[in-house]
């Protein structure tokens, strides 16, 4: 039998209408390109503001529709990941025709987490090496799998965001951080 991982995936959409969008995302991950998949649980979906990119800080974008979904499956990460690209693919992202990164998207599906999994390729890295930096992935993601730590720095959810709080409230304020 194979094993079964449980995969945190996020969503987000700032192009087109995101709510169905969303939508069609869940049923192609669940129903279409990964049958045999089950989605566990779902975040609440929130309106956040476009990261922007410090390279581009002049690219014009609107909010983010977000969220967090837990996702079993006995696919490997690697086929994940493959399988992600092809669902965005379906629902009109174009990756290949992206020049400027945080680009305004219509899907954007990313593997946050699986479990204790760690991997770091070109490919492929997990967990995602910026979820500890995106307060709404932390807090979305406490809706799904609440006693997550992080296996590379062995942190909880809470303690992350908590310290993600602690040094933008210093910076807010101007106190040096390190």
């Amino acid at each position: 039998m194979t094993e079964q991982r449980t995969y945190i995936i996020a969503l987000g959409s700032n192009l087109g209408d995101s709510e169905a969008i969303f939508t069609r995302a869940l049923t192609l991950l669940e129903k279409g390109r990964l049958q045999g998949s089950r989605v566990s649980k779902c975040s609440n979906w929130i309106r956040t503001p476009a990261l922007v990119h410090p390279e581009y800080p002049d690219v014009a974008q609107g909010d983010y529709l977000n969220a967090i979904l837990a996702l079993h499956s006995s696919l490997e990460p690697a086929e994940m990941m493959q399988c992600l690209l092809q669902v965005e693919k379906e629902l009109g992202r174009d990756r290949e025709s992206e020049s400027i990164p945080w680009a305004p998207r219509c899907i954007d599906l990313d593997i946050v987490a699986c479990g204790n999994f760690v991997a770091s390729s070109p490919e492929l890295i997990v967990p995602h090496p910026e979820m500890h930096r995106r307060d709404f992935v932390l807090t979305l993601m406490q809706e799904v799998a609440p006693e997550w730590v992080h296996p590379i720095f062995n942190r909880g959810l809470s303690e992350m965001l908590d310290d993600l709080r602690a040094r933008e409230a210093a910076h807010a304020s101007g106190v040096a951080c390190f």
